[in-house]
């Protein structure tokens, strides 16, 4: 939108009364409830109804033409600098079509784009789209389904960068190998001014360390977080516990998307029993894209499957869930 213009929606009542001056034509007819303004020096126009003045468009095209002027965006905006996006579900289709618009607020600073399902295909346009942007300095895209291909993807598209600062890829699905890929690419960035990359409740081998160390040694200050941690990115000092986190993901999950924890399960339960094998329950996280990791659902399975028989009933979901999260 062009600097100096504004849309307004305003709710007229039925009861509205134009000037009597106005022919009967107008008077039969309902006005629209849009009305369109331009100031800042440029001419005066008005779309629709003047609120001021009862005026009427007569004809359609003017009435085009000043929406277009109103709606302008081939102008970049240079206002916008700190956008919060999180917990919109815009999901893969949606971050493509909010890449296009990304590209063009090169004055954007901080953007947050959490929890929005946008997997490897967003994750990769938005740093695209964000490639050209000399001033961001934090980018924040956790638990967003991204995977391997993704995570790489996204860092690429920073080569060129010199202003970030904080990346926060947290609750990602993001593994040794691919963690292992990322600190490498990192490592060939040498004007990286990257001071925290955050990859919150990413369960990584200790094989990783080195390298995540060598990145550190590399680039000084730079902090890298992994591992469980609580809603605030703080690590906690109890033992990390896999099957509470992958609850808690799930418990997360659902009220995402406005579900119980039965009406999870029973999409999972084909047959209706109550009950799930091992494969069903697998095969059910993963085409609901719930971000467990390989690991974590191993885990979880072994402690859900309490009497060992190789089904999970919703029973031993409901008093596992109690003893590990106390819910």
């Amino acid at each position: 939108m062009s600097t100096g213009q504004a849309v307004f929606i305003r709710s007229m009542p039925d009861s509205l009364t134009l000037p009597a001056s106005q022919d009967s034509e107008v008077t039969q007819r309902r006005p629209s409830f849009l009305s369109t303004y331009s100031f800042g020096g440029a001419k005066d126009r008005r779309g629709t109804i003047d609120l001021a003045t009862g005026q009427l468009i007569t004809t359609e095209k003017e009435r085009e033409d000043d929406l277009e002027t109103v709606l302008d965006t081939s102008t970049e905006n240079t206002g916008l600098q700190d956008l919060n996006l999180s917990w919109n579900h815009f999901r893969n289709k949606g971050g493509k079509y909010l890449s296009k618009g990304l590209g063009e607020n090169p004055a954007l600073k901080c953007l947050d784009l959490s929890w929005n399902g946008l997997e490897d295909e967003g994750a990769a346009a938005v740093g695209k789209a964000l490639s050209t942007n000399g001033v961001l300095i934090e980018l924040d895209l956790s638990c967003n389904r991204i995977g391997p291909k993704g995570a790489l993807e996204l860092l690429k598209c920073f080569r060129s960068n010199d202003s970030l600062e904080t990346l926060r890829i947290g609750k990602n699905i993001i593994n040794d190998e691919s963690a292992t890929a990322m600190m490498a690419y990192l490592m060939k960035l040498t004007g990286l001014k990257l001071k925290l990359l955050d990859m919150s409740d990413i369960i990584l081998s200790n094989a990783v360390e080195p390298r995540i160390q060598e990145v550190k040694d590399l680039h000084e200050g730079l902090e890298v977080i992994h591992g469980y941690t609580d809603s605030y990115g703080k690590r906690k000092l109890v033992s990390y516990d896999m099957t509470e986190e992958a609850i808690r993901i799930m418990q997360e999950y659902c009220a995402n998307n406005n579900m119980s924890m039965v009406d999870m399960f029973t999409k999972f339960d084909a047959d209706g029993s109550m009950s799930v094998t091992h494969d069903e329950f697998r095969q059910g996280l993963k085409e609901a894209k719930i971000p467990l990791s390989a690991n974590q659902i191993d885990q979880l399975i072994a402690d859900l499957d309490r009497d060992g028989d190789g089904e999970i009933d919703f029973s031993e979901l409901v008093i596992t869930t109690e003893e590990k999260t106390g819910e």
